[in-house]
């Protein structure tokens, strides 16, 4: 299996960022969801050593992310509170930490198209309904960097 993701520190959290179809390509329910990230964490380790997690409440998180043109904002996010020791995924709540790296990879990704100075990028959250708004520095030579993708093959995470 492979499935590319995009690493992303906001505020005092790490957040693993997946676009929702490349995850569809794996896991089309909310619970094959749960399960996927559960595996890609190693989150039944308390260290979760056979994964990407950290190991600590603010590096074990996720978020699915689809671009929503038409839509009531730019995206929308199924966020993520992987368990650690315990091969759980809480998809309930939010995370703001998070939210900002959302906005800074909708622009870096081309989610939302960079604006002079500065871009806002409205966000849905799947499982609150809320919808949040961040705003990105968007200097001419920095708004056109891409983010920077990792793969998961064979079991392998893959640093390109």
């Amino acid at each position: 299996m492979q499935l590319r993701g995009h690493w992303y520190r906001g505020g005092t959290s790490k957040c693993w960022l997946f676009d929702a179809e490349d995850v569809a390509l794996h896991a089309g329910s909310r619970e094959q969801i749960r399960s996927l990230l559960a595996d890609a964490f190693g989150a039944a380790d308390p260290r979760q050593l056979d994964g990407v997690g950290g190991g600590t409440s603010t590096t074990s998180k996720a978020a699915v992310v689809r671009a929503t043109p038409d839509g009531p904002a730019d995206l929308d996010y199924l966020f993520a509170q992987v368990g650690i020791g315990n091969p759980t995924v809480e998809l309930g709540s939010n995370c703001g930490n998070c939210a900002t790296a959302i906005a800074l990879y909708a622009v870096q990704s081309g989610i939302v198209t960079p604006q002079s100075g500065s871009t806002r990028v409205r966000m849905r959250n799947l499982n609150t309904g809320a919808v949040l708004s961040g705003t990105v520095a968007t200097p001419a030579a920095a708004s056109r960097r891409r983010a920077w993708p990792v793969f998961l093959a064979a079991g392998h995470w893959v640093f390109p």
